[in-house]
Parts: C-alpha cells; structure tokens; sequence
C-alpha cells in the first residue's frame, strides 16, 4: 500500500514534533483526532494536550510542508463529551477548531485538512 494511503490515528494525544515530524516523512497521513477531548487520567503528567496545543502543532506541521498529510477529528467516544452532558459535542470541530485554525493557517489549509484529504483517502483506488 502506498504511504499516503496510512493514516496514523491518534497522533495528538502526545505532541512530540520530532515524532510527528518523523511520521510525516514516511508520507503517510496524520490524524489529530481528539478535539475536544481535554481529559486529566488522574495527575498532570497524565493529561491530554489541549485545543491551543493540538492547533499550535497542527500549524506546525503544515509550516514544515506536511499540510497536504493532516487531518482533524473531533473524538466523541464517551457521555461526557456529549454536548448535553457538559462536553463540546459533536460541533466543537466546525464550530471552534475549524475557525480557529482558519485564522492561523488559512481557509485553502482549512479546506485541505477538513475535505480534500479526507476525500482522497475515502477514494478506494
């Protein structure tokens, strides 16, 4: 399978640039998946980056020449991330990041990370 086909899961839980930098290289697909999902797995050392921190290394990667290998997700995998349980619910991606990182990188970056890749990578060959 061609590199550009994988796409590496998860990879914003931990915000290690060398790493993702590393991955990018191979040429395949990062996902930064867990908007919205700031969780502390009980000490500090044990938390979730933060939206801030997940769109900072999203920025990143696209100045390092990787924007055409991001996308982002918005993980709603548990009651608390429900909106009426007091979570960001399923529009925290379109509502907060998308905008968010528009006014970092751009609406072309934006449009890329949010359809154009994934409509490639949903395009069986």
């Amino acid at each position: 399978m061609p590199a550009d086909r994988i796409v590496l899961s998860h990879m914003d839980e931990v915000l290690d640039r060398a790493y993702h930098r590393d991955a990018a290289q191979t040429g395949a697909v990062l996902e930064y998946d867990t908007f919205g999902t700031d969780f502390c797995y009980g000490s500090p050392d044990l938390r979730s980056p933060a939206d801030h921190e997940r769109i900072d290394v999203a920025e990143w990667l696209l100045s390092e020449g990787h924007g055409h290998q991001l996308v982002i997700g918005c993980d709603v995998w548990t009651q608390s991330n429900l909106l009426h349980n007091g979570g960001f619910g399923y529009e925290h991606l379109f509502r907060r990041i998308a905008p968010a990182l528009e006014r970092r990188v751009g609406a072309e970056a934006v449009h890329r990370i949010l359809v154009e890749t994934p409509r490639r990578l949903l395009d069986r060959p």
